[in-house]
């Protein structure tokens, strides 16, 4: 006698097949008794043992001529995870007697009541590894028709596949098959549940659902060909990763034979609705041919789901739509976006408090998904009054998500963005052109490198914090406010800075130069320099004191702290006083080395100006000229 469990039973082999052999078996038993042995039982329990390789026991049977009745029957031990184990309470099988008589085993009726299958994960790879070794190897295969059975009925199935932290359920309310003598074809008819359950890094993910589905099966057993009809109800799909539910509540699917088709079969994400159409076809490989429409598309679960919760998020619902290409392992997504309303809000710092906020109208963008990829093309959209156009990357299977984009935008409403973004939104105002080339990564601002420049025309500024106080130092708070005639400048971005050195605005009271860092934050670390021109100088004593020509007077200061409350360090009354002494020395040597030159009455103001500084020199280089002649450097 063999040892029952030296060769265990190859998950290959299929629930029916395995209720088959059973039925022919015992009916082969019964066939070499002209009735009932005492010891019937028991070796039919060692056949059956012997052939499974696993201990198989039943509690009752019953003869009734052409068919035989089993009652709880134990294949397997329970305690042995890593090997099957099947409950079967109940089943009968009758079969054809003159075949029987003849030599041959048909089965007329199978009936299943009760069963419970286990099997280990460990052996379906097992199986799958020997199917790719015996691939090249020649086998003979067998037809529908070869199936020794014509009407098989079972209820209350329940298959059941294991591992460590995995549960894949099959339960069948009833199953059946029928065919005629002779013939390839089986109509199979099934009602039952789907679940599952599995559990990594103590997350866990399940899914249950309803299938009803009825099928034609025809050709050989190991390729058969297969149509019909699936419907799958009140599927629900719950994952870690996906944060919200995915259901379907009545989806059909149409098999044609190495091919499924569906229409408008919908499926629902959290708050947003998918319906698909299309094909999947080759199941080996299993090839895509899909097509999608999603509204609406809820951004906030999409970004909690696949960005983050403390880094970059959106908010906002749109519509999407577009194919779906390839295979599972290797497909690609072709899309159109549309979004009327959008917000992004974009920590300074992971889980920063402090944040900036772009509402986004209308934005319309294409996109490809390919390879953990996404290509965002042709982006447009509304922000600040004004308009955006942009194209970039995104990094799907980085963590934080990665990015890369092009931004371009034109009249956007400085104000617009004050107001959305500080306390003091009339500081600025004004159409802003800017470009921007940056690259970062969802966790936050800081991760932001690139680069970029942006200019104004015709905008006005009310009271800034980093001119009104040089303002008041020199008695023109009148200058406080005004038009500002032009704006611009280049920056470079990286670790939360901006980093420029020709950041310049002109107004009526002059210009004003910055060369440092301005921070996300809104953090200053740079030099600031006035530039003040004839009519401001004629109204402030101070700056007629710093002056070197009367026609224009500069304060160079360093500035720190934020934009709302800066600090120029070194800078004081005291200063100026200093640097107006300074100036005044200037002038002296400049009036004694290079005097000034008679004016003709009849000249104009601004043609005596135009005589005074032909060359527009600086008084301190005319200074250095008339130098050279006396002490020949």
């Amino acid at each position: 006698m063999k040892n029952p469990v030296a060769n265990p039973i190859s998950s290959g082999k299929t629930i029916f097949l395995l209720l088959i052999l059973l039925a022919f078996f015992f009916l082969d038993s019964f066939r070499a008794y002209s009735q009932t042995s005492p010891d019937m039982k028991q070796q039919f329990e060692q056949k059956m043992s012997e052939f499974l390789g696993v201990k198989v026991s039943i509690e009752d049977y019953q003869l009734q001529f052409t068919t035989v009745k089993l009652r709880k029957i134990l294949i397997g031990e329970k305690n042995q995870p890593d090997k099957p184990w099947t409950r079967i309470d109940n089943l009968s099988a009758t079969c054809d007697f003159m075949a029987l008589l003849g030599g041959n085993l048909i089965l007329e009726d199978l009936n299943l009541d009760g069963m419970i299958c286990d099997i280990p994960a460990t052996l379906l790879l097992e199986a799958r590894k020997k199917q790719k070794i015996q691939a090249s190897s020649p086998a003979i295969d067998r037809s529908f028709a070869d199936l020794p059975f014509l009407n098989l009925s079972a209820k209350e199935i329940e298959l059941k596949v294991i591992d460590k932290s995995r549960v894949f359920n099959l339960a069948l309310e009833s199953l059946e098959i029928t065919r005629e003598k002779g013939s390839d074809k089986l109509l199979a008819q099934i009602s039952g549940l789907l679940s599952g359950r599995q559990s990594s890094k103590g997350k866990p993910s399940e899914f249950s659902g309803k299938l009803q589905a009825k099928v034609n099966l025809s050709g050989m057993i190991s390729a058969p060909k297969v149509n019909g009809i699936a419907e799958i109800k009140s599927l629900k799909l719950q994952d870690q990763l996906l944060k919200q539910p995915v259901s379907v509540t009545a989806g059909t699917l149409q098999i044609f034979e190495n091919r499924v088709e569906t229409r408008n079969f919908p499926v629902t994400w959290g708050n947003s609705k998918v319906t698909i159409s299309g094909t999947a076809s080759n199941f080996k490989q299993l090839q895509l041919g899909l097509s999608y429409r999603i509204d609406p598309l809820a951004f906030a679960e999409l970004s909690s789901a696949f960005i983050s919760t403390k880094g970059i998020t959106v908010t906002g619902t749109g519509t999407s739509e577009g194919v779906v290409k390839g295979s599972l392992s290797g497909f690609s997504v072709n899309g159109s976006l549309s979004v009327p309303l959008c917000t992004i809000e974009a920590p300074v710092q992971a889980a920063s408090n402090q944040k900036y906020v772009f509402p986004f109208r209308n934005l319309t963008s294409s996109y490809t998904y390919s390879g953990n990829q996404i290509l965002i093309q042709r982006a447009r959209a509304e922000i600040f009054a004004g308009r955006l156009a942009g194209q970039g990357k995104v990094f799907t299977g980085t963590s934080p998500v990665k990015f890369e984009f092009r931004v371009d935008g034109t009249g956007l409403r400085a104000e617009k963005f004050l107001s959305e973004n500080t306390t003091q939104k009339n500081v600025v105002s004004g159409p802003v052109n800017a470009n921007l080339n940056v690259s970062g990564n969802s966790s936050g601002l800081t991760t932001l490198a690139g680069s970029g420049n942006f200019n104004m025309q015709n905008g006005h500024y009310e009271a800034p914090p980093v001119i009104t106080p040089m303002l008041s130092l020199v008695n023109l708070r009148e200058f406080a406010s005004g038009d500002i005639e032009s704006g611009k400048g280049t920056f470079a971005l990286n670790n939360g800075y901006l980093s420029t050195n020709d950041l310049v605005f002109v107004a009526r009271a002059g210009k004003a130069y910055y060369r440092g860092q301005v921070g996300l934050d809104t953090s200053l670390s740079g030099k600031m320099t006035i530039i003040f021109v004839q009519e401001a100088v004629r109204r402030s004593s101070a700056l007629q004191q710093i002056s070197l020509d009367g026609r224009s007077a500069s304060i160079p200061s360093r500035v720190e702290g934020t934009l709302l409350t800066p600090s120029f360090p070194g800078f004081s009354a005291q200063k100026l006083l200093e640097l107006g002494l300074k100036r005044k020395g200037q002038r002296m040597l400049q009036d004694i080395f290079l005097p000034r030159k008679d004016k003709p009455a009849d000249q104009s103001e601004n043609q005596q100006q135009q005589q005074q500084e032909p060359k527009k020199e600086k008084p301190e280089e005319k200074i250095i000229e008339g130098l050279k002649d006396i002490f020949k450097f």
